[in-house]
């Protein structure tokens, strides 16, 4: 019977040592388990952190392109209106300048012109087709006893002449005109020398 109990014990020491040994590896084990975890959620962290990153940075990107784009259609916004009103003020100035010499046939028939009641029936249409074209942006231009402008003036004739200064305007012949202060057509001018 001792030798049973001997057994017995041994068996029971050698039971507890296993038990020891298991539960000395078990925290090890678990250690290990958890720092293997640790870093798994780790790297999976970082890597939501990089598709994050490269989602952000594809956003400005795309933010960026979408601000270029608005630009370029704001200029081209602009750009289009100011076509339009200059294709509007290009045919404005075929037009006027179509009328011009009718506008002159009215200042030479009220030069000529004796009667008072008639006088003042072309003077009140003149007055009237003037101030139309002025709204439109006609504007004459003044060249009488200004210094001749070849940008403004087209000279004629020229006249000796002591009384004013070399190459001022004498005469108007045919009055000029700017449109929308571009030039419709130059003043015929005689200058003195």
């Amino acid at each position: 019977m001792a030798k049973e109990n001997k057994e017995e014990i041994k068996e029971e020491n050698q039971q507890e040592q296993k038990e020891e040994h298991a539960e000395n590896e078990k925290p090890e084990n678990s250690d290990e388990n958890q720092n293997q975890t640790k870093q798994e959620y780790q790297a999976e962290i970082q890597s939501l952190k990089n598709d994050l990153k490269r989602e952000e940075e594809k956003n400005e990107q795309i933010l960026g392109q979408l601000a270029r784009l608005q630009a370029d259609f704001d200029n081209f916004r602009k750009r289009t209106t100011k076509e339009k009103s200059d294709i509007i003020k290009s045919a404005n100035s075929d037009l006027i300048l179509k009328l011009l010499p009718v506008l002159d046939n009215f200042e030479l028939a009220l030069q000529n012109q004796q009667e008072d009641g008639f006088r003042k029936g072309v003077e009140m249409i003149l007055r009237q087709l003037v101030d139309t074209l002025e709204k439109e942006g006609l504007q004459e231009i003044d060249a009488l006893n200004k210094p001749f402008d070849p940008t403004l003036h087209e000279a004629v004739m020229q006249e000796d002449n002591d009384t004013v200064e070399e190459n001022t305007v004498i005469e108007v012949m045919r009055k000029g005109y700017l449109l929308n202060d571009k030039l419709l057509r130059p003043s015929m001018v005689k200058v003195s020398k």
